[in-house]
């Protein structure tokens, strides 16, 4: 029987069209949000992503892993029988502290936040999620919220002892353009004639080809290969420490793109029928947004990577969207874009045990700070000193 745990915050209203607050916790409770949840989903403005859906939350829920002190812990903010506020959260144990955040792939490199209704009380409804979500583990985290949603702005005014980072997000526009060679006319001389030039090489070599799932591509099969290339690419370098190589990433992929969801894409690059770059992408109202990227280093001198973003970019441009990056400046994804969009990070401190969470991220990123702005000047003086 689908049990959810409800609580009522301090000064509610208790009449007709009082606000109630429940949390649901058990996989039934969330399957039956189906339905309340997408209509949610759809009258948001500005549109939420892809990652805030319920096929996306539910699909997350049911591969993770159970046994790592997991919990479901889904915010559910209603009048009467009208959903106004939903977020997608779940509970996981590090170390000795609980962390309550996005329930999604593992990474914290979606765009996500709770889903509020356009409504009078939006402010509320905000205000009560986030007292909710604080209720629930030592620390909160929040990823990639807009700066001027209601949650970032709750988050940025919040006594208990937090910390915030901003990323910015690498677009191209292209609503509006009529077609690609138009769009392409706009940028330099000498980027065109570097796309050309490697297309025209690569289309010697053999019979390339850009596909995607919309069109009858296998998704599933894309997604392996470029999960496979990525953790490569991490070991090739040392690192040990990503959400990539944890399976419940490729999982939730494989398993969007096997219910051919029409808001998850994959396309690829092949040579000869053998994929030799892949990328993962999210169709939301407006935006198609680039999850990851991948590609086959023994053709990196033809820079495929490149040459995929470019049939990408192509298909956001016919859809009638932008194509967004995503948190990252690459300079790969810098020579594309004509502008950027801001996005705000937190952690918040919701017990004692909490604070040193918070504290480690405060110190790290004063680290990087020292490091960045002084780095230069100490090897330059270094440098004059060596200098006989």
């Amino acid at each position: 029987m689908a049990v959810s745990v409800t609580t009522r915050q301090q000064g509610e209203a208790r009449g007709p069209g009082a606000l109630r607050v429940e949390v649901i916790r058990d996989e039934p409770a969330l399957l039956a949000l189906r339905d309340h949840w997408t209509k949610l989903l759809a009258s948001c403005e500005p549109a939420m992503s892809p990652t805030q859906s319920f096929e996306y939350a539910s699909s997350a829920w049911a591969i993770m892993p159970k046994d790592r002190g997991t919990s479901l812990s889904i915010i559910t903010i209603w009048r009467e029988a009208n959903l106004l506020g939903l977020w997608p959260l779940h509970v996981r144990r590090a170390g000795s502290v609980t962390v309550a955040t996005h329930l999604g792939c593992g990474g914290n490199e979606e765009y996500a936040g709770p889903l509020i209704a356009r409504d009078p009380d939006e402010a509320h409804v905000a205000s009560l999620a986030l007292s909710a979500a604080k209720s629930l583990a030592d620390v909160l985290r929040l990823y990639n919220l807009r700066p001027q949603s209601s949650i970032a702005l709750l988050a940025n005014s919040e006594r208990a002892f937090s910390f915030r980072s901003s990323v910015f997000s690498p677009i191209i526009t292209l609503r509006g353009e009529d077609d690609w060679e138009g769009w392409l006319g706009k940028k330099s001389k000498n980027f065109r004639h570097e796309v050309r030039k490697f297309r025209r090489r690569l289309e010697s070599s053999g019979q390339l080809k850009s596909i995607n799932s919309s069109a009858g591509a296998d998704g599933p099969e894309i997604v392996r290969w470029l999960f496979q290339i990525k953790r490569r690419w991490l070991a090739d370098r040392g690192i040990s420490r990503s959400w990539i190589l944890d399976p419940l990433g490729e999982q939730l992929f494989e398993s969007m793109l096997a219910q051919q969801i029409h808001e998850f894409h994959a396309f690829a690059l092949t040579l000869d029928g053998k994929i030799i770059a892949a990328g993962l992408c999210f169709l939301s109202q407006g935006l198609l947004e680039f999850h990851m990227i991948g590609f086959d280093p023994e053709f990196a001198y033809f820079s495929p990577g490149n040459l995929l973003v470019e049939d990408i970019a192509k298909w956001a441009l016919l859809a009638g969207v932008d194509l967004d990056f995503r948190l990252t400046q690459l300079p790969f994804k810098m020579r594309w874009i004509d502008r950027e969009e801001r996005y705000d990070s937190f952690a918040i401190a919701c017990s004692v045990r909490g604070i040193p969470t918070v504290g480690t991220l405060h110190l790290r990123h004063l680290n990087q700070t020292v490091r960045s702005r002084l780095g230069p000047k100490i090897k330059a003086l270094l440098g004059r000193r060596r200098t006989p």
